[in-house]
């Protein structure tokens, strides 16, 4: 009898199966980490947990799931496929600016976001305001280059500096006479970019100014000049007699001895030239006041003994007398009269349309509306045709 029970026991436990299921569990890791087991076949129920480890500059996101949970545990259920999402960390960039200019961000490599991921490389080109200057970058950036490319490799603030561009004025005088020099926008020791100085020719007795040259020409007086870059003027001086005589003057027809001298009239330029109109031809050269009664006319003679008569309501002068000496001896005596229709240099006719310049000399130039006109003489005009220049700006009066 104990025999039999004993069999029936064994067939009893021979006969018992487990029927608990069993699941497949595949656990990965996307580019930017690791994950600390892949997986395999657990059975239903079982818990497994899983842990994600991020690579240097990457940081752990999510799982496939949408779990954010890291480690992340996970009872197998069913048949699962995980994966570890990472992505590259994100660093903030803050730009500031010193001064007047601006910044623009040009991203070199990588795709960006709100923020540059990790590696980026940007590319930072600073462009200052008018009247200022790039000196520099500053903060987590140290360089005077421009552009300049930056490595995202944490969060940056870098700063670029700007400063009001300095300038020189130089003043210097020819003649007899000084400057007074004003500044008429805020001081420094220098002048910054955009200041305006006024400038102011004092002459001593008996001289007068006669205009400005250098980086500046004109007769303004006083001159307000605006600095956007350094400069160097000179204030012009000469006796009084060079701005009295400056013009055109009629020989009276009285004059003694006019039909041996054979002139007609005489012309005084700014630009130190002269002509005298003969009966025979024009004669041309350059002057030098001597004194307030004295003029040289290189080439030709002597002017002594000079005197003009100023009216008192114009202030303008006239009755241009003198003596002259011609280089071979002859002298006369000579009355003149101003030529009250007389145009210094380049002018635009009363038609509008015609640029006239009868009394410049040859080689002036004056831009007339937004073209430059120079004057020619014939063979100055003949070589521009040869050689195929532009003509329509060559003032031709000289050309006969």
């Amino acid at each position: 009898m104990r025999k039999m029970c004993l069999f029936a026991l064994l067939i009893l436990f021979s006969c018992y199966k487990d029927d608990t299921p069993r699941f497949i569990l595949s656990v990965s890791s996307n580019v930017g980490g690791a994950v600390d087991l892949s997986g395999g076949e657990y059975a239903e129920g079982k818990s497994v947990t899983i842990t994600a480890t991020a690579n240097a500059e990457y940081q752990f996101v999510n799982w496939s799931n949408g779990s954010t949970q890291n480690p992340l545990t996970v009872t197998v259920m069913s048949d699962q496929v995980l994966s570890a999402n990472f992505q590259k960390v994100k660093y903030g960039l803050i730009l500031a600016t010193q001064g007047e200019g601006s910044v623009t961000e040009e991203l070199i490599s990588l795709g960006r976001t709100s923020d540059y991921n990790s590696g980026s490389v940007v590319r930072l080109t600073a462009t200052p305001a008018v009247g200022y200057s790039f000196t520099g970058w500053t903060g987590d950036v140290t360089s005077t280059s421009n552009p300049v490319e930056v490595d995202i490799t944490s969060a940056k603030t870098i700063k670029a500096v700007f400063n009001l561009i300095v300038v020189s004025l130089q003043v210097d005088i020819e003649g007899e006479g000084e400057v007074l020099e004003e500044l008429i926008t805020d001081r420094s020791t220098d002048y910054n970019y955009g200041d305006t100085v006024k400038l102011t020719p004092q002459p001593v007795e008996g001289y007068s100014f006669t205009g400005w040259s250098g980086d500046h020409t004109g007769v303004e007086n006083p001159l307000e000049l605006t600095l956007t870059e350094s400069k160097t003027v000179q204030a012009n001086f000469d006796y009084e007699l060079f701005n009295r005589v400056v013009g055109k003057w009629k020989i009276r027809k009285k004059t003694q001895n006019k039909q041996s001298w054979g002139a007609y009239s005489m012309t005084f330029r700014r630009n130190y030239s002269y002509t005298v109109n003969t009966f025979s031809g024009a004669v041309h050269g350059n002057f030098d006041v001597k004194s307030n009664t004295e003029i040289d006319l290189e080439g030709y003679g002597a002017i002594s003994s000079v005197e003009l008569t100023q009216n008192v309501t114009t202030n303008f002068w006239g009755n241009f007398n003198f003596n002259i000496s011609l280089t071979g001896g002859s002298q006369w005596t000579v009355e003149t009269d101003v030529d009250d229709d007389y145009q210094d240099g380049l002018y635009l006719a009363s038609n509008g349309v015609t640029v006239g310049c009868d009394d410049a000399a040859v080689g002036d130039t004056a831009t007339i509306g937004d073209k430059e006109y120079t004057v020619v003489d014939e063979a100055t005009l003949r070589s521009m045709v040869a050689n195929d220049e532009d003509v329509t700006c060559a003032c031709t009066s000289y050309v006969t």
